[in-house]
């Protein structure tokens, strides 16, 4: 009746459209939003294939894993043995990360991410927990290496005032010299130099900076 060959619609046929219009209104509604939750979904599942994302269980064996995280595991580590697992290297610091979880009475705790260089590439394994669905993420970030500024040293954990002193004693600068460049004294340049001790795990100024070049990619 809709598809026809006569150019009037007879008392009969309106009655029918009037009758019907409610009904095909709903089902053009029904399609114009199925196709808007498709095109959302589309848009959401290539955002997810963009981005190296890992899900695992709160025991720390994977539930999900994006093809871009499969790719960038696959370069990085020898392949596991099971077909949907971390490799044995990752899984290990997965472990660790997770034995600090439960020693601790904090819900969110941000864990220092695992760093690793490949030639020219640097990866940065971020681990996060995410409560209200009780699930771990990992997230993979590959970043060309970072150059050697105070504001690239900040990336490292490193306070602004820390990373402005190692930049300088970097440059082979005396605490005296660094705390007049920086308008401090040497005994506050010397305790910003202690915490970066302490954060680095290490004891020497050369110690510092070469820990600083190598998670910055600069030296191997």
């Amino acid at each position: 009746m809709i598809s026809r060959d006569r150019r009037n619609f007879t008392k009969r046929d309106r009655l029918v459209l009037n009758l019907i219009r409610p009904h095909l209104k709903q089902a053009y509604d029904n399609l114009a939003a199925f196709h808007q939750v498709h095109d959302h979904l589309a848009q959401q599942q290539s955002a997810t294939d963009q981005t190296a994302l890992i899900a695992l269980s709160t025991c720390g064996t994977v539930q999900w894993i994006t093809q871009k995280a499969g790719e960038i595991l696959h370069r990085y580590f020898p392949p596991s043995k099971a077909p949907i697992a971390l490799p044995d290297l990752l899984q290990q610091w997965v472990n660790r990360q997770l034995s600090m979880f439960s020693q601790v009475e904090e819900v969110c705790r941000v864990a220092r991410p695992l760093r690793l260089q490949l030639e020219e590439q640097r990866l940065a394994i971020r681990f996060s927990y995410c409560p209200k669905v009780e699930q771990l993420y990992l997230l993979l970030e590959e970043t060309e290496p970072e150059p050697f500024s105070a504001e690239s040293l900040q990336l490292l954990g490193l306070t602004k005032r820390e990373s402005e002193v190692l930049f300088w004693v970097a440059k082979d600068k005396s605490l005296v010299e660094v705390g007049k460049l920086l308008g401090m004294s040497d005994r506050t340049a010397k305790k910003h130099l202690e915490h970066i001790y302490e954060k680095f795990g290490v004891q020497t100024r050369l110690s510092a900076v070469m820990h600083a070049l190598g998670l910055l990619g600069i030296f191997n």
